[in-house]
């Protein structure tokens, strides 16, 4: 019950949550830094989700992230990411 008053709750302002989903990559951990760094934490839940490839791309099309960072290489890219990433 006290999670749904503090989700659905009027007497709580309403936080937009930003959340992206990344391979573990060093670059992408201090840029999330950044942006929390300069937006502030006020008006958004921020959340940083370090995943391997296949789920990035799921989290992005289910809309549990609202961004996802890949990279790939003509090295290090398989057939099912690349099947994926045309869904």
């Amino acid at each position: 019950m006290d999670a749904l008053e503090s989700k659905y709750g009027d007497s709580q302002e309403t936080r937009q949550r930003f959340c992206v989903s990344t391979q573990h990559y060093t670059f992408t951990a201090s840029a999330f830094v950044e942006l929390v760094k300069d937006r502030g934490q006020g008006q958004y839940d921020f959340m940083l989700n370090e995943t391997q490839t296949h789920q990035v791309i799921e989290d992005v099309c289910g809309r549990f992230s609202d961004l996802g960072v890949l990279y790939l290489s003509r090295i290090g890219v398989g057939p099912a990411t690349l099947r994926m990433l045309r869904a």
